[in-house]
């Protein structure tokens, strides 16, 4: 009887150490996703000038391509950080989207946002690199 209680008084104390961490993590992603918001609200007023020689036209057409890939990479993020607010209001957050098992910690730290474990995100990571590699016209 005894150990039985002593099991159910671990397992709830793993799991409120648990809850504490990701509650850390919930906070992060909450400010990370108003930081990129704000950058996305900032971005979408690109100006289209025009300039009065060619060097100059290059140069603001540059920076215009610059700003835009930017922006992109700023969204692409914000969409990350979203997708991992919702599995945290589903309860799934920290769990692997491919294999299920638990994130390490050390990669939630280093990437709160991540929705794969390592092994999965490199598996993930080479279909993209084939799929970007089918995509690029030959030579």
């Amino acid at each position: 009887m005894r150990t039985a209680h002593v099991y159910w008084a671990r397992r709830l104390y793993r799991r409120t150490v648990h809850r504490m961490r990701h509650e850390k993590y919930r906070i992060e992603l909450e400010l990370k996703a108003e930081d990129l918001r704000q950058g996305v609200r900032r971005r979408t007023q690109i100006e289209v000038e025009r300039a009065s020689d060619d060097l100059d036209e290059k140069l603001l057409a540059a920076q215009r391509e610059s700003a835009t890939h930017e922006l992109e990479r700023t969204y692409r993020l914000l969409r990350q950080v979203e997708v991992a607010l919702a599995r945290f209001q589903a309860g799934k957050y920290g769990s692997c989207l491919s294999c299920e098992r638990e994130i390490p910690e050390k990669r939630l730290k280093a990437v709160p946002w991540a929705v794969y474990c390592v092994d999965c995100q490199g598996e993930v990571d080479r279909l993209h690199a084939r799929i970007n590699a089918l995509r690029k016209p030959a030579a």
